[in-house]
């Protein structure tokens, strides 16, 4: 008698499993069924808007300068009748510092919504943001007008028979250009002094640089406020996105994927 082997059905359909499903590798294999503990997606659709939106967005620059001019009073050696002199330098003339890479500010655009697919967000918000898409704008500080700045005993050469002279730091502009690493985004100043043998001199400093300054002074108006980086305003949730429903977002993360475009990523996260 020939014996009949009986082919596995499923208990719901009274069908046979299908082939791969037996090759399934149990050690890879996760079944969750129930409630889960896992964090849920923060950009998966619900009924309510995303706690978490990100961001497209591009960064424009703009450099506009006036043609202002600094001088600075100073006297070359420590003689009782030594004569006086005065140096002049126009900061934004390219003259004596290349602009290539200073702003006067930075444009922050919306370009849209990333993963748009995947987040809950009212048709009304994108028209909203693609209606107003310069969401922030960073301003640098910058010289305005023409000025007298005080020459100060400069330390670093010691004492000798030459009075070398250097003047506080003063606001100069904004570090921006393609390829710029999103921290180096920063405010930058000058300051003008006299070198070996009295050479007269303007030159620039960063802020991250000038806070780490052993020889280097800010002027009065110079306060750490002054100086955030565009990073610093973003991870402190300066840039609000207010829609017109009373929602409100602020940003807390800012990413850049590529290496040579204006093109960054912001996160920004749902007020409660």
């Amino acid at each position: 008698m020939k014996n009949i082997i009986q082919t596995p059905k499923t208990h719901y359909l009274n069908t046979p499993f299908i082939e791969g499903f037996t090759e399934i590798e149990k050690e890879n294999t996760e079944i969750i069924i129930g409630n889960s503990n896992k964090i849920d997606d923060i950009f998966c659709a619900m009924d309510e808007p995303a706690e978490y939106i990100r961001c497209l967005c591009s960064l424009v620059p703009k450099s506009e300068f006036r043609n202002v001019s600094v001088t600075t009073r100073y006297s070359s050696t420590i003689a009782d009748d030594a004569q006086e002199k005065m140096m002049s330098f126009r900061p934004y003339s390219g003259e004596n510092i290349r602009m290539n890479g200073f702003v006067s500010e930075l444009i922050v655009r919306f370009r849209e919504l990333l993963p748009a697919e995947e987040i809950q967000i009212k048709p009304e918000w994108i028209e909203f943001l693609k209606s107003n898409p310069e969401i922030y704008t960073k301003n640098f500080r910058k010289q305005e007008v023409d000025a007298e700045i005080e020459g100060m005993p400069d330390q670093e050469y010691g004492s000798s028979d030459i009075l070398h002279v250097k003047s506080r730091c003063h606001f100069f502009a904004g570090s921006y250009y393609p390829g710029i690493d999103l921290s180096d985004i920063q405010q930058y100043l000058f300051y003008v002094g006299t070198a070996i043998q009295a050479q007269e001199y303007i030159d620039i400093i960063s802020a991250k640089e000038l806070i780490t300054s052993r020889v280097n002074s800010p002027a009065r108006d110079v306060t750490p406020q002054a100086l955030t980086t565009l990073v610093d305003d973003i991870c402190d949730g300066k840039i609000e996105i207010n829609f017109p429903d009373g929602t409100k977002y602020h940003s807390v993360l800012i990413t850049k994927p590529t290496v040579i475009s204006d093109i960054v990523h912001i996160l920004f996260k749902k007020e409660v």
